[in-house]
């Protein structure tokens, strides 16, 4: 069983790699923001991995660093991912879709809906084997999947001037949670969703 610690390191690991391929797309178009803390309308706190606000809208990240099987259905609540490694145990973990989709619908009552926004869940490691219901769902990527999506979000039209692109940036500096009792609280809610869930 990994600590605290190990696992913090582990998705630490997924955000550096995810950043990269951001930067080696959108060099310095891109704004990123890591490990931010929000709270919902009714008060609720909430942790999104990544943003990253570009010309062409903003980018909200769920970052999966896991290396071995998964197992999802695009429209189960539930899916299952098997690590690799002896003594490693199967585990029966929240849809990535359903969570990503939950911070997107937060963050448009935040943010506003004139923001175009994209949902992405990235499973970053290089040993991750995706055995997804169907075969290929959207915005969910392995990392170079991930690569091919943004080359091709680039050449889109632009939606986003640079005044847009500098007050969505104030926005989300203004409403993001920066105080421990905050982070603490959501830190008690993901823990009471990892026992429900079995993540």
């Amino acid at each position: 069983m990994l600590t605290e610690s190990e696992l913090v390191k582990i998705g630490r690991e997924g955000e550096r790699l995810t950043a990269n391929v951001l930067r080696k797309v959108f060099g310095d178009q891109v704004r990123l923001y890591n490990n931010l803390y929000f709270t919902d309308s009714k008060g609720k706190p909430y942790q999104v991995d990544s943003l990253a606000l570009t010309p062409w809208g903003l980018l909200v990240i769920e970052t999966k660093h896991w290396n071995g099987s998964v197992y999802g259905k695009v429209d189960a609540e539930r899916w299952r991912y098997v690590p690799h490694g002896r003594h490693m145990r199967a585990r029966t973990v929240y849809s990535p879709i359903r969570q990503n989709r939950g911070h997107v619908g937060k963050l448009r009552g935040t943010l506003g809906r004139a923001l175009p926004m994209y949902s992405c869940i990235v499973f970053s490691h290089h040993g991750v084997d995706l055995e997804l219901t169907p075969q290929s769902i959207p915005n969910v990527y392995s990392l170079i999947k991930f690569e091919i999506f943004l080359a091709d979000l680039r050449k889109r039209p632009v939606v986003l001037t640079d005044e847009d692109m500098q007050k969505y940036h104030e926005t989300i500096m203004q409403v993001r949670c920066i105080d421990q009792k905050t982070q603490l609280a959501q830190v008690k809610y993901a823990k009471r969703a990892k026992r429900r869930y079995g993540q």
